[in-house]
């Protein structure tokens, strides 16, 4: 069965235009053949409803309320999300029978914000999905002086100068590639799934940070305790910058060793 998991956050002094983009996204992923559910959860910021009589307090509110009753959206809160006692953070589901464990936690047991913590588990059958074979470079058995050689000995003003953008660029490429190709060999893995910003670096400092954790918890000294937190630190922010780097929209044409993978 396939389902939807969606997130969504509402400023809440936005009005009805606003109001009819979320709504018209939502209905967008409702409509979907293919899809058998949508779990919709976040703070939409609707302090006037009341959940339990499918009341608002404003016209916008009706406007919310009305939207998605035609989605055939089921809210699944019924207590306080705030610490306002107001029910600011909601479930959706074009099914509550897929919501399992539903928990409002208590404040500050995750991290610090007026908003209390959501848990929730939801019931449906998934495949695994197969790891694919792919072709991908070999870099341990690569010839990196040979190729630093050839790259040197190209002759980059006679293929680049004087062009269109777009013509040196295939050009530079296609030379770079055809020279790779001849040093660097390449091998055939399993493609598993992961996220595609957990890259070589991130994978190198995830294990160099356990080890230092497992140092530590052997011997337990401070200095062992300093370089572990160090390192889960460096780790943790490695791994923000790759996932703002990916997020935004970095260039997949970037001649990087992700990118040759």
């Amino acid at each position: 069965m396939k389902v939807i998991i969606a997130t969504c956050y509402r400023v809440g002094n936005l009005g009805f235009p606003n109001a009819e983009q979320i709504l018209g996204a939502i209905k967008t992923l409702v409509r979907k053949k293919s899809i058998k559910n949508l779990i919709l959860v976040g703070d939409f910021n609707l302090r006037g409803i009341d959940w339990d009589e499918g009341m608002g307090s404003s016209e916008l509110d009706n406007v919310f309320l009305n939207g998605f009753a035609e989605c055939g959206l089921v809210q699944c809160i019924h207590q306080p999300t705030h610490n306002k006692g107001s029910v600011l953070d909601i479930l959706f589901s074009l099914s509550e029978d897929h919501i399992d464990s539903l928990n409002i936690a208590s404040d500050k047991i995750y991290c610090f914000s007026d908003h209390y913590p959501i848990t929730f588990s939801i019931k449906t059958n998934c495949k695994r999905r197969r790891a694919t074979k792919r072709l991908t470079y070999n870099y341990n058995r690569a010839d990196w002086d040979g190729l630093n050689r050839e790259l040197e000995r190209v002759n980059w003003s006679e293929s680049l100068d004087c062009l269109e953008p777009d013509i040196s660029w295939n050009n530079f490429t296609k030379i770079l590639f055809d020279t790779v190709n001849r040093y660097i060999p390449k091998i055939t893995i399993k493609s598993e799934f992961k996220q595609p910003w957990f890259d070589s670096d991130c994978f190198q400092k995830c294990k160099e940070k356990e080890k230092l954790h497992k140092k530590f918890k052997k011997y337990k000294s401070l200095a062992n305790e300093l370089r572990f937190k160090t390192c889960r630190r460096e780790f943790k922010q490695l791994v923000k910058a790759k996932m703002r780097a990916n997020f935004c929209g970095q260039d997949r044409n970037a001649l990087t060793k992700k990118f040759w993978s």
